[in-house]
């Protein structure tokens, strides 16, 4: 949202073959998600659809498979703002046994229950396939792990995330709770990249981005549209916005572009695929690195409260003993209530 057109230097054309590889997309049913799917569909990508609306990601799978020839497909059901149904559908796939070559944090929505689903639902994927991604690059394989952001992320508060006030309905704003979702989606890559890099070591062959896609044309927004300005936002967006289409392409620049390895493109914030964003885009809190581990640790407390443990696909433990770890999370009863937004 809120950028200009721009010239594009990675075209869909430029995508390497991807036959052989698996990709998880959150929220590929319409927009950039079901654009990003079918980029990657076509060039030959086994893609896992984990979303809430059976039949529009069918219809949308089927429309993809038809248009690209491509029918290695998936669907797994999943209503990302119930923390559960996402640990199901991260079970659904594990049973699958498939290595995971790229995984595209898409889905997000505008209203409550914001955090949950664009924040919370993706870090629990991650901690559920993080054991999963390491084996892949024990393969020889790059992996991506990129997070549709925003450049809404400036409207979070001046603090960042005040992970103590989700609850307070006096102090809810919609586009503030957004953008802190948008700010906690850039940390959360940010904080990623760096504990995998002091497990691993620097050169670890996993690359965590976030990205703002752009003036873009998507459903997002309707939850928040009044219904008497719907129109005149329907027009406007069709006189100035991107096609999902084409904003697209900064995701699967991100996911797919041998330049990123080439580059060592890490923990960065992307604005479009040619460029990392400018202090102006970026919320000054972005990289704050003690609001990174705070906001990791928090996630963790949450996710521990909620579902009691996060097992993984390698034994009965929780989220904070996986490769993000924070081990003295396992004794520590979580101060911080699950938040209804």
């Amino acid at each position: 949202m809120f950028s200009s057109r721009r010239s594009v230097t990675f075209k869909y054309e430029d995508v390497p073959d991807l036959n052989g590889q698996a990709a998880v997309i959150t929220g590929a049913s319409r927009g950039l998600g079901k654009a990003t799917l079918s980029a990657l569909a076509k060039k030959g990508a086994h893609v896992i659809c984990i979303g809430r609306n059976p039949e529009k990601t069918k219809a949308a799978i089927s429309e993809v498979v038809q248009l690209t020839g491509n029918l290695k497909v998936d669907y797994i059901e999943a209503h990302l703002t119930d923390l559960k149904s996402a640990d199901k559908a991260a079970t659904s796939f594990l049973a699958m046994d498939l290595l995971l070559h790229m995984l595209i944090l898409n889905g997000g929505i505008m209203s409550p229950p914001t955090f949950r689903l664009n924040h919370f639902a993706h870090v629990l994927l991650i901690g559920r396939f993080l054991p999963v991604i390491e084996r892949t690059t024990l393969a020889g394989q790059p992996v991506p792990v990129v997070a549709v952001s925003s450049t809404g992320n400036i409207f979070a508060p001046k603090e960042g995330i005040i992970t103590d006030k989700l609850n307070d309905k006096d102090s809810y704003a919609a586009l503030t709770r957004y953008g802190e979702t948008k700010l906690a989606n850039i940390i959360a890559m940010k904080e990623l990249q760096q504990r995998l890099q002091k497990k691993h070591g620097n050169d670890v062959p996993i690359y965590c981005n976030s990205l703002n896609p752009g003036n873009v044309r998507t459903e997002l927004t309707r939850s928040v549209v009044p219904p008497s300005l719907a129109a005149v936002v329907d027009l406007g967006s069709k006189m100035f916005l991107l096609t999902p289409e084409q904003d697209a392409i900064s995701s699967v620049y991100l996911a797919t572009s041998p330049g990123v390895v080439a580059q060592s493109i890490r923990g960065q914030f992307y604005w479009d695929q040619s460029r990392t964003s400018l202090p102006s885009e970026l919320h000054q809190k972005a990289d704050d690195k003690e609001l990174w581990t705070t906001v990791w640790e928090w996630s963790e407390h949450i996710l521990k409260e909620k579902l009691e443990t996060v097992p993984t696909n390698e034994g009965n433990e929780t989220i904070g003993s996986t490769a993000l770890g924070s081990p003295e999370l396992q004794g520590r009863s979580a101060s911080t209530t699950v938040p209804s937004s």
